[in-house]
């Protein structure tokens, strides 16, 4: 090897590198610092079984897009539909931080009157000393007073400034607690209790420090009635006592806020922590966890809120926390450091909880629309990728499809090998496979919808079952119909392919209803078998039809690689879209799907059914020449007829209606009169049929019956017959019999003389006189009729 295709692998010492011993091997995050993760112990042993510690340091780095997250970012369209992946394009910080604000003034305009109230009970003490009233009021006092001296509005007195105040103080505390949380996370990255309390401690502080002015704006303006706005309150204070009245009480308030915030986030948090997993993600749980966590936080510091109180107010004898103590006890008893406890409480229980509540309920929201965001980008990043991949096998597509080209695999067979309509058929009949494979594959995968799979022993009693049914459709359909492939296949073949559609339907609800699983896949195994013994014969009628040349062997191979081909491409597309995300988790999606296709695949096969270019005459082929003949004295050509040729109708709802094979008693109706007979015998000597109009039908019908030896040429001159008929025959009330035995002997007349110009037309325009299709009835009546 030369030396600059070697890899070097080089240590170094690294001084004061300590040793971890939790993993060989660790990650670290974007903008983690390296070195706190990057660090292993290693036993390095040299010769003997002794080996030295070294410490190293190893670090591996990887690229990270940082435009990745935009590349496959949620289109507008996407975001409409799912709108909770909106809320990821906030910073997460700003969305804790809005709602914290909102929770805050919500919760504060709830509860203004009980903190109202709260407020004149703690404070009355001091303004009684001032205004020579009583020293102590009650809860239903307090009620009174203020509804006096207000009215209803007084109850929400100051609550403007506390709700600009709480916007600011709920968003910093809580966004606060969240930053001092993860600052007090030990080395474990656990959250100690002593962690929790020292957070909420710090993150009630700092939200108060920063709001306090406003705190005292609020106070002044709720219990001073000499005082309308907030800003002739602030500049008052500015005059008389400076800017650090601002700040007055700020100490006590410190000491109040920390351990209640402590105290409720911390019961919070360690509550709901402990609850199980499912009640976490409550809403009654954080509610009635917040209720608990407010009222302990409230029991154990209102004191100390109470000595704030009343120290901020104007003229406080109070100096000092110490002084506010046994001043207020002195002068009320212990039980006037709980004055207001109860309006208090009512206020803090509710207010506690709606914020509270509220911050969990967003931080699960945040939660869920960036879980939603990122869904939808992985979806669009599998959704590039897959485009990928198929544009990839497309493009290997195109390339065998030029090899298969080049080396004649794919069935072009030399021109007069096979007949005119071949390449244009099989040009159609190629997305026809593909789409009916495509099928056939969304079929398949709707199993994955079914639930526990049964015994291999039942299963194969099942798959038995219901091929054995299949079996006995193939033999039903080709003992009893084998002998109509030949006279109309494009028919048949396109009857085959809706009979197999409603096959698959059967194996699709078996997903849906897998305990009646062997009724409906042997429902569904009998049709999709009656439908390939209609298939198999009539597509042989029509290969046949394309080797002109002898060549049917060769026209079957090449339509063999032709419907691998097609097999191949259909079955990668259907996994394609087996693949598309939640396509297979929905049934309802799967299903519309498939039958969006399944009808795209009829009209193929039937597009590809109605270029083809028979030569030969079936009966209906037989009808449109024949009427073409007699209303415009020509013959249409093969390209012409087999475009006007409806390949789905039937016989029977043909018009003018004919009925073979009638035995000669009805023909005359049921009447054994030897005139009746004779006269037919004789009218009809010439001809090897016997035809007559139905009496009995208002709309014209014609009743006809064969002799022995009758031919497929019998049954063209029995249609001539029965086209001119139609066009000419004179129908009135008071008809007789003889009239009608005159319309049939002209009729008989105009075929002897225009029959002859109507078979030399058909060879002229290319017909195949030597094929005409036309089956004899088997019923030769002629026979049945006894002695006359």
């Amino acid at each position: 090897m030369r030396e600059e295709e070697r890899a070097i692998l080089s240590f170094q010492t690294l001084p004061n590198l300590k040793t971890s011993h939790s993993s060989l091997s660790e990650t670290t995050y974007d903008r983690e610092p390296l070195w706190r993760n990057a660090q292993f112990s290693c036993r390095i042993r040299s010769g003997g079984n002794n080996g030295s510690f070294g410490n190293f340091a190893s670090v591996s780095m990887a690229e990270m897009k940082e435009d990745g997250r935009n590349e496959f970012a949620p289109s507008s369209a996407q975001l409409l539909k799912y709108p909770l992946a909106i809320l990821a394009y906030v910073p997460r910080d700003a969305a804790i931080f809005a709602a914290g604000a909102v929770a805050g003034a919500a919760a504060k305009t709830v509860t203004a009157p009980l903190d109202r109230i709260k407020l004149l009970m703690q404070t009355h003490g001091v303004r009684a000393g001032q205004e020579s009233a009583k020293k102590a009021i009650g809860f239903i006092e307090a009620i009174v007073m203020i509804g006096k001296e207000g009215g209803v509005k007084g109850y929400w007195k100051g609550n403007l400034p506390q709700v600009i105040r709480i916007i600011p103080y709920s968003a910093v505390q809580l966004l606060a607690y969240e930053t001092y949380k993860k600052l007090f996370k030990g080395k474990d990255g656990e959250l100690s209790v002593i962690g929790r309390l020292a957070a909420g401690a710090c993150a009630g502080m700092t939200s108060t420090f920063v709001t306090y002015p406003l705190d005292v704006l609020r106070l002044r303006l709720a219990v001073d009635p000499g005082y309308r706005t907030m800003s002739e309150i602030a500049l008052t204070m500015l005059r008389e006592e400076g800017v650090a009245s601002f700040y007055f009480g700020l100490g006590p308030s410190l000491l109040g806020i920390a351990p209640y915030i402590a105290v409720n986030f911390c019961i919070f948090d360690l509550v709901k922590k402990s609850l199980p997993e499912k009640y976490q993600q409550k809403t009654q749980s954080s509610l009635l966890t917040a209720v608990v966590s407010a009222a302990v936080a409230t029991l154990t510091c209102y004191p100390l809120d109470t000595v704030r109180r009343q120290m901020q107010m104007k003229g406080t004898p109070y100096k000092s926390v110490l002084d506010a103590f046994p001043g207020i006890v002195q002068r009320d008893g212990v039980i006037g450091l709980y004055r207001g406890f109860l309006p208090n409480a009512l206020k803090n229980l509710p207010n506690s909880s709606i914020r509270l509540t509220t911050f969990d309920i967003v931080k699960r929201l945040i939660a869920a629309s960036e879980k939603e965001f990122q869904r939808i980008v992985e979806e669009n990043r599998h959704k590039q990728s897959q485009d990928a991949t198929l544009e990839e096998h497309v493009r290997v597509g195109i390339m065998i499809l030029a090899i298969a080209c080049q080396h004649d695999l794919l069935g072009f067979l030399a021109a007069g090998s096979v007949s005119d309509d071949y390449l244009q058929y099989m040009v159609l009949q190629f997305p026809t496979n593909i789409t009916g494979w495509i099928c056939h594959t969304l079929a398949v995968g709707a199993g994955s919808f079914t639930g526990t799979a049964a015994a291999a022993s039942a299963a194969a009693i099942r798959w038995v079952s219901k091929d054995g049914i299949g079996a006995l459709g193939r033999l039903f359909i080709g003992g009893r119909f084998g002998d109509l492939f030949d006279d109309d296949p494009k028919q048949w073949r396109m009857y085959a392919d809706f009979i197999g559609s409603a096959g698959s339907i059967f194996d699709l609800t078996t997903q849906v209803y897998p305990a009646y699983f062997l009724p409906l896949a042997s429902l569904g195994n009998l049709t999709k078998a009656v439908a390939r013994g209609l298939k198999d014969p009539s597509f042989r009628v029509i290969q046949n039809h394309f080797a002109v040349s002898g060549n049917l062997g060769e026209v079957a191979a090449k339509e063999e690689v032709w419907e691998v081909g097609a097999q191949l491409l259909g079955l990668a597309l259907g996994i394609l879209i087996l693949d598309t995300p939640g396509l297979v988790k929905s049934f309802p999606l799967l299903t519309s799907t498939w039958m969006s296709m399944r009808l795209l695949h009829l009209w193929l096969r039937y597009q590809s059914l109605s270029v083809l270019r028979f030569d030969t005459i079936n009966l209906k082929r037989a009808r449109i020449l024949i009427k073409s003949h007699i209303l415009q004295s020509r013959v249409l050509g093969c390209v012409d007829c087999n475009q006007d040729e409806n390949i789905l109708s039937w016989e029977t709802f043909t018009r003018p209606r004919i009925i073979f094979g009638v035995p000669l008693e009805e023909m005359i109706g049921g009447e054994r009169s030897v005139a009746k007979i004779k006269m037919l015998l004789k009218l009809y000597a010439k001809e090897k049929h016997f035809l007559v109009v139905n009496q009995l039908k208002t709309d014209f019908e014609v009743l006809v019956s064969f002799k022995v030896g009758a031919t497929s040429m019998s049954v063209l001159r029995s249609v001539w017959q029965t086209y001119w008929l139609h066009e000419n025959w004179k129908s009135f009330d008071n008809r007789s019999s003889d009239s009608d035995y005159d319309q049939l002997a002209q009729s008989l007349l105009e075929m002897e003389v225009k029959f002859e110009d109507f078979m030399q037309q058909l060879d002229a325009a290319g017909w195949d006189t030597s094929q005409i299709n036309l089956k004899v009835p088997r019923k030769i009546s002629i026979e049945e009729l006894g002695p006359v």
